[in-house]
């Protein structure tokens, strides 16, 4: 029976220090705070607002290949303004071009081209576009290689 009271007086004991703790705030001397005690505000983490997605920028620079009679992609976007279309005909022997026409095909007015040239070959392109929508054909092949550029 003296174990016990032993016991409970020790547990009684050290709650009183933990309450006496909590209520004052802890040890004066130390700036760490107690186990009890809440953060400081300083340290609190603020609310943040919800992430932004950024908006990606359309290319001024488009890349396009001409491979197997085809081009790499038949759509592509651009900012309004300068656009260089960098073409790179991969294939050995056969000749393509990059002809740009204003509007959806090739009966708008046309904008530029490069030279019809035997590939492998890399050309450059610029033209200047305004928003809108605009016409890209190959002029040896206008069957198979055809696409679209639309401008912001």
């Amino acid at each position: 029976m003296q174990l016990r009271m032993k016991i409970t007086v020790v547990a009684a004991g050290a709650a009183l220090v933990l309450l006496g703790s909590a209520a004052c705030g802890g040890d004066s001397d130390s700036d760490e705070p107690s186990a009890n005690s809440p953060a400081p505000a300083a340290t609190q983490a603020a609310p943040t607002a919800a992430p932004t997605e950024a908006v990606a920028a359309k290319p001024s620079t488009l890349a396009l290949v001409g491979k197997d009679i085809l081009f790499s992609t038949d759509k592509l976007e651009a900012a309004a303004g300068a656009v260089t279309i960098e073409f790179d005909n991969q294939d050995g022997g056969v000749p393509h071009n990059v002809h740009v026409f204003k509007g959806t095909d090739a009966t708008g007015s046309s904008l530029a081209k490069t030279e019809l040239e035997s590939g492998p070959i890399k050309q450059t392109l610029q033209v200047e576009m305004e928003a809108g929508n605009y016409f890209y054909v190959c002029d040896a092949h206008p069957t198979t290689m055809t696409g679209t550029i639309s401008v912001d």
